[in-house]
């Protein structure tokens, strides 16, 4: 798909991985930590957004990945206005900014592990000038917020 984005199988990870929810204070922690930003927007409600916190986001892949961003989860229900900022619907809608909080690119729906070759080129992508458009991909399975 990405080329010399290739991954083995998934498993399980027991990888604790620190999740904020204030978008803010994660854009201040990535001007220090220069790590490129991953924000989850999801809800309760939505049965793909649950599919990335069972399936994906407990992987050893996924957590390797995940130490490199600052990791953010918003509820869209309980922080409507930043989920309206990035005109997020529907969702899941994954966005990866770079360490000025400048957007890259975003996954629309349920893109089960491939989600971690979409982590490692925004990565690398995250060394590279933010482009004028953050670059979108649509996977199959979403929830309308």
């Amino acid at each position: 798909m990405y080329g010399k984005y290739v991954r083995p199988a998934p498993k399980k990870s027991s990888v604790h991985l620190a999740w904020g929810s204030d978008l803010k204070a994660a854009i201040a922690k990535a001007a220090v930590s220069g790590k490129p930003i991953m924000v989850d927007f999801n809800a309760v409600w939505c049965g793909p957004c649950q599919e990335y916190k069972e399936h994906v986001f407990d992987t050893q892949e996924f957590g390797d990945e995940a130490r490199k961003f600052e990791l953010v989860d918003v509820d869209v229900d309980q922080d409507r206005a930043v989920a309206a900022s990035y005109g997020v619907d529907p969702i899941p809608d994954i966005w990866f900014l770079n360490s000025k909080g400048q957007p890259l690119s975003h996954v629309i729906g349920y893109d089960g592990s491939d989600l971690v070759l979409d982590m490692r080129k925004a990565f690398d992508d995250a060394k590279q000038p933010a482009p004028a458009k953050p670059l979108a991909k649509q996977a199959a399975n979403h929830c309308d917020s």
